[in-house]
């Protein structure tokens, strides 16, 4: 309703799926699910449905369940057997107890701007999508860490002009990518393995092709990393842009999330980061710390530095100067104690251009 209000419009892929959403308990697919401890949903691929699962999975540990699944148009609650339906699904007769009978049209769904004027908009009023994978919860706790931390800066006067205008740049590109690389695809990829194999033609083949989904699955969740790289407010590689596809690494790279280390104290860095920007300066030089201190108190801005050393794995960042923001995402990654202070700053706050830090006198 927000986004209407505002003007805010949509862009939208419409699968022409009706889906029907069933939440029912039973001991008896419990029971028959004990063959497979440890999962929490199943996938059920079937060739007429081109590619759209079946779907059920756990509510909780007992018995309760839900079940997604495409279902002809114009179904009802009053003119389909979805017991039949569940049953054929998991290829058993069990016992069914009906708690909720619902409907959702199967599409992806954009907002073409994050923000209007003073409105900005998060989760599902920025973006939907059918719930294959989980995304959608990550992407919508991202959208507000990333503009939690900007509406912060700008009301306690530190924010640069540009920095609110960042969290459209960052975020509606990691939605995209995020529907077109992995659900769009997934869905197109299960269409295509259902048209080249079928246990009735080649069993063999069907099932050692089977057996090596699993590791494009891994691959899959693997290639899943949310990173801002192209930002105009982290100092990087310009020629990318951000996305939901990349590759998880210790080291610390502009546009991506810091990885987990220890520090020399035991603790997790991510225990000592603090609320506001924070410097992590390992083995380096007093006089660079004592500069990038004074850059943020002109600025306002909170600033955490951490002092430690490059042992005990900490070398895996490769780099000795990681500035982190807020939302636990690096905005620089150096080992170059010459660089300009001020100017890592203010951009990383949204307040210059430049391409790259000048480089100063080396201490």
């Amino acid at each position: 309703m927000v986004r209407e209000q505002s003007g805010i419009t949509q862009t939208r892929s419409d699968h022409d799926r009706l889906m029907v959403l069933l939440v029912f308990r039973s001991k008896g697919l419990h029971q028959l699910l004990e063959w497979y401890p440890g999962k929490s949903y199943y996938n059920v691929l079937d060739p007429e449905l081109k590619g759209y699962w079946k779907f059920f999975g756990r509510v909780d540990l007992g018995t309760t369940w839900f079940f997604h699944a495409p279902v002809p148009l114009g179904t009802t609650k009053d003119n389909f057997d979805f017991r039949q339906y569940l049953h054929a699904a998991v290829g058993a007769e069990f016992d069914v107890e009906f708690e909720h009978i619902g409907f959702w049209d199967l599409r992806v769904a954009t907002a073409d701007a994050y923000r209007k004027g003073r409105v900005f908009i998060a989760g599902d009023a920025a973006h939907s999508h059918p719930p294959y994978g989980g995304y959608g919860i990550n992407t919508g706790l991202e959208d507000a860490v990333n503009l939690g931390w900007k509406l912060a800066a700008t009301l306690q006067g530190w924010a640069g002009v540009r920095l609110l205008d960042t969290y459209d740049e960052e975020r509606r590109p990691v939605f995209q990518s995020t529907a077109r690389d992995f659900i769009e695809r997934a869905i197109a990829a299960d269409r295509q393995f259902l048209d080249a194999f079928h246990p009735d033609h080649d069993r063999s083949t069907f099932e050692r092709e089977w057996q090596a989904r699993s590791s494009g699955a891994k691959a899959e969740i693997n290639a899943f990393e949310p990173n801002y790289r192209g930002s105009s407010i982290v100092w990087g590689d310009s020629g990318g842009g951000c996305s939901a596809l990349g590759s998880h690494s210790f080291e610390a790279r502009a546009g991506h999330h810091l990885a987990p280390l220890l520090l020399s104290s035991g603790r997790n860095i991510f225990e000592d980061l603090g609320q506001g920007f924070c410097l992590l300066a390992l083995d380096a030089a007093d006089s660079f710390l004592g500069r990038f201190e004074a850059a943020a108190k002109q600025r306002g801005v909170p600033l955490k530095i951490i002092s430690d050393t490059c042992q005990d794995g900490r070398g895996q960042y490769h780099a000795r100067l990681i500035l982190i923001r807020p939302d636990q995402f690096v905005a620089w990654a150096s080992s170059d104690s010459g660089t300009d202070a001020a100017e890592v700053l203010e951009r990383a706050i949204g307040a210059e251009q430049r391409q790259e830090p000048s480089i100063g006198q080396q201490p």
